[in-house]
């Protein structure tokens, strides 16, 4: 019986890793073809594809590239084919975007008591089902852009959907966040500190030098919640800046210069190898990404190993982005001649 057990824990162990491989991989080539993709394109003035019910890659946009990879090139896809396949938008007319981003509220919502059980496969469908949440998330945008008859990705901040989803997410997070901490409340992490023994060995006179895990309590309640508010912290900065760094960016490479010297060097910019690192970065540190990255070690059951990781390297690496993309975007601006944003 003890022997099935294992070879299900590792054949399981196995699955996620091969998946995880795979998934990691798919990534990789598809950035390789959106840089080579972007290194071509001018994203004012884009050829119109009408004909081509969505793809990851045209036509593109700050917003586009700067979003993480698993809503870029899974999630929205499918929003965008299951709308084009079934007509949802026309079919459900009285169905708006904002009765959507209400679903995937309340669907965050119900993740986020699952995931706060003490039993793990509990834990996995409130993981499973918070990405159906993704899934309702982007379809909000796509009922949307079908409805304008608009297919580049842009926030339309003078609409008040974009306010209505964007509350919806946050408080989508709040529910996941809270529901991982009361579990930790429920079972709280034990503390583990390194020790030395030795063995008989060192009687005799020879290095019989031991390192074990002792366990010294558990983690006090205001603990876990330091950790995972810093957990949330990060999520809640990485949001604000990638909005913030995502309308900067569309307001220099998609506004039309009159100048053609200055659009070589809006195009030049552009297609530079800074430009790229700091767009793919904010791909990786975007709050989704993170949100996903949480989902992913609610499942396999890492939550607390997860925190201590990004607890101080986390902030830190963010923190660094957001002034990296500040320097960057001013020094563009002053090389286009375009005034400073408040």
């Amino acid at each position: 019986m003890f022997q099935l057990v294992s070879q299900s824990i590792r054949n399981e162990r196995s699955l996620l890793l091969i998946f995880g491989l795979s998934l990691l991989v798919f990534f990789v080539v598809m950035d390789m073809v959106l840089y080579v993709t972007l290194q071509s394109t001018k994203l004012v003035d884009q050829p119109k594809t009408d004909d081509i019910i969505f793809s990851p890659f045209y036509p593109l946009s700050i917003k586009l590239l700067m979003m993480d990879p698993v809503n870029h090139y899974i999630i929205t896809p499918t929003t965008e084919y299951f709308n084009a396949l079934t007509k949802f938008s026309e079919v459900f007319y009285f169905i708006t975007p904002n009765m959507v981003s209400v679903t995937h509220l309340i669907i965050g919502c119900i993740s986020g008591k699952l995931v706060s059980s003490e039993n793990l496969k509990t834990r996995r469908i409130g993981c499973i089902l918070y990405e159906v949440r993704f899934w309702f998330d982007s379809f909000d945008g796509t009922l949307y852009r079908a409805r304008s008859g608009k297919k580049e990705y842009v926030s339309n901040k003078s609409n008040v959907g974009y306010y209505v989803d964007s509350v919806c997410d946050t408080l989508s997070g709040f529910a996941l966040s809270f529901g991982i901490l009361f579990y930790l409340f429920k079972c709280p992490p034990t503390k583990s500190t390194p020790s030395l023994t030795w063995s008989n060995d060192a009687e005799k006179g020879t290095s019989g030098e031991v390192h074990i895990e002792r366990t010294n309590g558990k983690y006090s309640k205001r603990f876990i919640f330091f950790r995972t508010f810093c957990y949330g912290l990060l999520i809640g900065i990485s949001s604000l800046g990638w909005d913030r760094n995502q309308d900067n960016y569309s307001a220099v490479f998609q506004k039309k210069l009159d100048d053609p010297n200055l659009e070589a060097l809006q195009t030049s910019a552009l297609h530079s190898t800074t430009t790229w690192l700091i767009i793919w970065f904010w791909r990786i540190f975007q709050g989704q990404a993170f949100l996903h990255v949480f989902v992913v070690v609610i499942f396999i059951d890492v939550v607390w190993e997860c925190f201590k990781i990004v607890q101080y390297a986390g902030l830190l690496l963010l923190i660094m982005l957001l002034i990296f993309s500040e320097v960057h975007i001013q020094y563009v601006r002053s090389m286009l001649n375009l005034p400073a944003r408040r």
